[in-house]
């Protein structure tokens, strides 16, 4: 059992190559690979757009208005340096990978290599269903997450850590912070662990030199976001809109009931039902056997990871919104929990010789139905073909240089896709500003100070509700089921 090493053997080149298949199989889910119809409609659509504008010199919060993390729009932008439509898709198919790789080391900490394979691939495949269209702060936040989990990990199993990976636990931490905050949750929970294990064990020296550390981490990476925001004039900005807007946003007009809702959503999720499973049979084999042949050494740790677990979901239903995406970042525990649970399964001899039939026949319950609900998304996903007439229309209707409004929550991609930029420095409408009536003000001056040639609007809200005063220069060109086209008279 390789429980501490971490370094990859010859032996286990084969099992990386088979995981990093299947990672780059899963990313194919992404809306921007090369071979996709379709255009980048929904979230990933505006942080695309805004990875751009970074790419010209402009500054999120400032030249456009979003509420994420600073360093999803440098990703993004880096997507862009790639190729302005499909690099994206080339970022997430690497931190798929490193996903899955981290996942398997994870677990080969307490498990062999073979059964760290089988064990990871039960797990990750599930991804599939959370990963959506990719390109999402969830997404970047759970694979920095499952790194940083890797490193804590070791605490538990060998009582201390080394300076340097509480430096890069830090440096994870500080990415996830300033991709969402919400995302936080799993590096916390088991940073909280260690903390109350170190008190204890009163090991107080380890305490104070991994909050050093940790904080040395952090400071390597939020120093210089805060440079660039304050040498570009964002810092009140991106406080504004990343900070006080999401603050808001995090819990807006969720009942209790749409809580509820959501928790179970995220309860039902069937990497959350397999570890659920999984901590059962732990159950069973901890208090219901009594021939227990050695005492669980992971105890704590095993206790802490469904605390955090529960913790997370939590936080991902906190704001009442049945959202797929939250749920990739629970993996890393599942993991976690998993591989403990397997280590005792093995460990007490639970199943005996038979242990390997039935990790094959989970694994292929598991392989079956996720790989065929991929290959679902993955054309659901390449042929999209909403926005594409919408794109022919404002190429036909624009010449280069001209201005666009995209007045939706979502259909960002109609920039990129067309050539064209935005006319005003809210490149897309998000849903609760639609009663801000000091939003429309200044959009609308927007708007009239530029030459916008045309308005691409959504339909489920009234246009004559919001820009009477402007629409009426204005032609209606071009309708699908969710947009209107507008063009200037």
């Amino acid at each position: 059992m390789d429980e501490s090493n971490a370094f990859i053997k010859k032996k286990e080149i084969g099992n990386f190559l088979i995981l990093f298949s299947f990672a780059g199989f899963l990313a194919l889910q992404n809306i921007c690979v090369p071979f996709s119809k379709s255009v980048n409609y929904s979230d990933s659509s505006i942080y695309q757009y805004i990875g751009h504008l970074v790419t010209l010199g402009k500054m999120p919060y400032v030249d456009a208005f979003d509420h994420k993390g600073s360093i999803l729009y440098l990703i993004n932008a880096l997507g862009c340096l790639i190729s302005p439509k499909n690099g994206i898709w080339i970022i997430d198919t690497i931190f798929m990978m490193i996903f899955f790789a981290f996942a398997y080391l994870i677990s080969r900490k307490f498990v062999d290599s073979s059964t760290a394979l089988v064990t990871s691939l039960v797990v990750m495949l599930g991804v599939q269903e959370n990963y959506w269209i990719g390109n999402t702060p969830d997404f970047y936040a759970a694979v920095m997450s499952m790194c940083a989990v890797f490193f804590l990990v070791d605490f538990f199993i060998v009582g201390d850590l080394k300076n340097k990976q509480i430096l890069l636990v830090g440096v994870f931490s500080a990415i996830v912070f300033w991709l969402k905050p919400n995302c936080i949750g799993i590096i916390g929970g088991i940073c909280i662990a260690i903390i109350v294990k170190s008190i204890l064990s009163k090991k107080l020296g380890l305490f104070f030199r991994c909050l050093i550390f940790f904080f040395c981490g952090l400071g390597l990476v939020t120093i210089p976001i805060l440079i660039w925001l304050f040498f570009n004039n964002a810092i009140m900005m991106m406080f504004k809109d990343y900070f006080l807007f999401n603050f808001v946003y995090a819990g807006e007009n969720a009942s209790l009931l749409e809580k509820i809702n959501a928790l179970y959503f995220f309860l039902r999720n069937q990497s959350t039902v397999f570890t659920l499973i999984n901590i059962f049979i732990y159950y069973l084999i901890y208090v219901k056997k009594n021939s227990l042949k050695e005492k669980c050494k992971n105890n704590f740790l095993l206790i802490s990871s469904c605390i955090t677990l529960i913790f997370q979901i939590l936080i991902c239903a906190m704001p009442g919104r049945e959202y797929t995406q939250y749920g990739i970042m629970l993996f890393p525990v599942y993991v976690l929990i998993i591989s403990i649970v397997i280590n005792e399964v093995q460990k007490n001899n639970i199943f005996g010789k038979n242990l390997w039939l039935v990790g094959l026949i989970v694994l292929i319950m598991i392989v079956i139905p996720n790989c065929k609900d991929s290959i679902e998304n993955q054309e659901i996903n390449w042929n999209k073909t909403d926005d594409v007439d919408v794109v022919e229309v404002i190429k036909n209707n624009t010449q280069q240089g001209d201005k666009i409004a995209v007045a939706s929550p979502d259909h960002g991609g109609l920039y990129l896709w067309s050539g064209c930029e935005s006319a005003t420095n809210t490149p897309y409408i998000q849903a609760s500003l639609y009663d801000n009536e000091d939003f429309w003000r200044t959009y609308i001056e927007q708007l009239k100070d530029k030459e916008v040639r045309v308005i691409v609007w959504n339909k489920n809200w009234p246009i004559e509700n919001y820009m009477n005063e402007v629409i009426d220069g204005y032609i209606d060109v071009f309708e699908t089921e969710k947009v209107c086209v507008y063009l200037k008279k």
